[in-house]
């Protein structure tokens, strides 16, 4: 590939050149990602390893603002207001696509779009500096990243929109373009309740490069913004009147560093996988204190699910590691080393792809076999067609999420209960270990006679039952044969 229109960027001091040849390549490789990401997101759903915890609720959602309405989630309780409980208002830009395609796979498809996103800036910037072949390492390196994949192995969540604007953050301040950077970090305050202490965090960064009416700006809108939502939006929309999850950091054991750091074995874990992907270089750049507010909050807190390298906490964390690694790379003076341009982003990458070799990953599944079988036989799955449009159903958490984008779904076993009677119960038989205990689902089911219900049909794992002063449904033959329904 041929070098022209070549031009010297030195507003980090690194006069690295950069070629319009290669322009198109963070683009290539978001593109990749996005079929790759998308790929896998929908293999979970068709196999049915998508639940009702989290993407029903999600779908719920977005399903409440395509039809202008505030957000609710029936799976969180009856009529219950989502604002109520984390405020993410930014999930209205998908009532749009979901109007246009009602299902969790639009869901899951806009997820993928968003991770892969973030890939461009981080591509760029790699790109920029390190030239096209040791920047496709990075970008690799940065796309299959453990905390990315971890996102996208569980459902949807908020996060999916903050990882590309935490990316476009990082991109614009390692050029020292704080006006865009504070254009990015803005809409974070819509994405979740936290994200406005990261939103201060980027202020006081501006500030201290010299910014400082911009800066302070940033960091009193966000501090502001955060403290408004935390302690007055979400309170007043919860039904209690209170912030459920302030009761995570409430708690009352011990001083500041023993509640940071104990258990010290997983919460150390989490911060070995963050840094050892970019070698400990992300270390070096102030770039990585941009971190600081979410690792303190989730360590912080008294719930282990925060505490790991599961689920998707760590994904808005996995752009500021790799542009910190890139911009600790310019700064450094390495005289020693008769080629560091070359050394440190070779390490980088190296340490990263080796660590994810090492490591099972979800989106190495995706060539296996067993990740396009389905959880469920055809006849299971054929009852959830047997259950009406609009009707109200307690749905076990396995079969949820192919339910919420037409009818009104409760948590099974939560429900039925004496405040609220669904119109069906579609639930496991054994019970399958989960949100509730194995035991707590079977003695549910032995409840469900004494409530009104009587089995309307079953086919392997799957009972469905009807509230008895329900009409009966026509019968449908090609469920009683076992084969799929219409």
């Amino acid at each position: 590939m041929g070098r022209k229109a070549i031009t010297e960027d030195t507003s980090t001091g690194t006069g690295v050149r950069y070629t319009n040849a290669y322009r198109s390549l963070p683009s290539v490789f978001a593109f990749g990602f996005f079929a790759l990401y998308v790929t896998y997101s929908l293999s979970l759903h068709y196999t049915y390893r998508t639940t009702g915890f989290d993407l029903g609720i999600f779908e719920q959602i977005v399903r409440s603002y395509a039809a202008g309405q505030l957000p609710e989630s029936s799976l969180k309780g009856p009529d219950f207001p989502i604002m109520g409980d984390h405020f993410s208002p930014i999930l209205a830009t998908l009532a749009p696509l979901y109007a246009l395609w009602p299902s969790p796979n639009s869901l899951l498809t806009a997820q993928a779009a968003l991770l892969a996103a973030s890939v461009w800036p981080v591509t760029r910037v790699a790109i920029d500096r390190f030239g096209p072949w040791l920047g496709a390492a990075i970008s690799i390196a940065y796309g299959t990243s453990w905390g990315l994949q971890s996102a996208l192995a569980f459902d949807f969540h908020e996060a999916c929109f903050a990882v590309p604007l935490m990316a476009w953050v990082c991109h614009d301040l390692h050029y020292r373009r704080f006006g865009r950077a504070a254009c990015a970090a803005l809409p974070l305050i819509l994405v979740k309740e936290d994200l406005g202490i990261t939103v201060a965090a980027v202020g006081v960064y501006i500030f201290l490069h010299g910014r400082r009416r911009l800066g302070a700006a940033l960091c009193a809108t966000g501090a502001g913004a955060a403290i408004a939502v935390l302690f007055v939006v979400i309170p007043a929309f919860n039904p209690g009147g209170e912030n459920t999850y302030l009761g995570y950091i409430d708690g009352d054991g011990g001083g500041l560093l023993t509640r940071l750091l104990l258990p010290w074995r997983e919460k150390f874990t989490t911060l070995a996988w963050l840094v050892a992907p970019t070698a400990f270089l992300c270390l070096r750049s102030p770039i990585v204190l941009l971190a600081a507010p979410t690792i303190a909050w989730r360590f912080w807190a008294d719930n282990p699910s925060y505490w790991g390298t599961q689920y998707h906490y760590s994904a808005i964390l996995i752009p500021i590691m790799f542009v910190a690694a890139i911009d600790a790379a310019c700064r450094l003076r390495l005289s020693a080393w008769p080629r560091p341009r070359v050394a440190i982003p070779a390490m980088v990458s190296i340490t990263s792809i080796v660590l994810l070799i090492s490591t099972p990953l979800p989106l190495g599944r995706v060539a296996q076999r067993a990740t396009w079988t389905k959880q469920f036989t055809p006849a299971e799955t054929a009852l959830l067609e047997l259950i009406p449009d609009g009707a109200s159903v307690a749905a076990d958490n396995n079969l949820a999420s192919h339910l919420t984008n037409r009818a009104d779904v409760y948590l099974w076993p939560s429900y039925p209960n004496p405040s609220f009677t669904p119109h069906w119960v579609i639930a496991l038989d054994p019970p399958q270990e989960g949100i509730a205990p194995a035991s707590q689902q079977a003695e549910a089911l032995s409840r469900l006679p004494a409530a009104g219900y009587e089995l309307h049909k079953n086919r392997g794992r799957v009972m469905l039952w009807r509230h008895k002063y329900m009409p009966s449904p026509a019968p449908d033959s090609t469920v009683a044969s076992g084969s799929p329904g219409t």
